[in-house]
């Protein structure tokens, strides 16, 4: 059969075929590993640094400018002021590092929100979806993003997540069904969609079970293999 080309993401393959040509493509994305982890790992964790609070919010993954974390400052601050929240309501915690940490620090005391973040650097791995177990929602602010790996891993750890929906992360969260976005072009977006998911913190917006058998489906490599296979065996029929 004539070659084959396979991506990723569709925001990869469009960026690629801007300037190349392909032909039989395949989109898949990338499969990860089962990992049956509990909350149990992040507990002292958590202890070490007091966090406590009845709504928790993780932002997994490297400070780099193109994941939006400054941007996401603005809008949890935003979020903040319009339920008056407080500090033992509702916490940040940002599980990560990278060249951009000097600004987040800079721009949460801007923004006077120091009593509700908290950066706990770069932690196990283990440890960091363990986190994922312990809190209320994971946030993924990405400005641009070819493939998100930490969304696959939040519906692995049947994480309720709000993304910024860009390129990839549209193709794997779906407004509603097994997720929640948002335009990161639209100032205030995100902190509708906070306010939103705080006041209805006490429901079940999203069937956490989907969350796994979405990845269980999708993002496995047994999954995929069936999905070579059947691609692979379209262009054979062909010769």
């Amino acid at each position: 059969m004539d070659n084959s080309s396979i991506f990723i993401s569709k925001a990869v393959k469009e960026n690629i075929e801007s300037t190349h040509h392909t032909t039989n493509t395949l989109c898949l994305p990338n499969s990860l590993p089962i990992k049956k982890i509990d909350g149990s790992q992040a507990t002292e964790l958590l202890k070490k640094y007091s966090i406590d609070q009845e709504f928790k919010i993780l932002i997994p993954g490297r400070f780099h400018f193109k994941k939006g974390h400054l941007q996401f400052l603005d809008e949890f601050a935003e979020f903040l002021n319009a339920l008056k929240l407080q500090p033992y309501e509702v916490a940040l915690i940002f599980a990560g590092d990278g060249p951009e940490r000097t600004a987040i620090e800079e721009k949460i005391h801007k923004l006077n929100i120091n009593p509700y973040v908290y950066l706990l650097g770069e932690i196990p791995h283990d440890t960091l979806l363990s986190l994922h177990k312990n809190c209320n929602l994971v946030v993924i602010p990405s400005l641009r993003e070819g493939f998100g790996n930490v969304a696959i891993e939040g519906l692995m750890q049947r994480s309720v997540m709000l993304t910024s929906g860009v390129d990839g992360l549209g193709e794997i969260i779906e407004d509603g069904r097994n997720g929640f976005t948002y335009d990161v072009h639209v100032k205030g977006a995100a902190s509708k969609k906070l306010i939103y998911l705080y006041q209805n913190r006490k429901i079940d917006l999203i069937d956490k079970e989907s969350l796994y058998t979405d990845f269980l489906s999708k993002y496995t490599l047994g999954s995929q293999m069936e999905q070579i296979l059947t691609h692979l065996k379209k262009f054979e029929d062909k010769e």
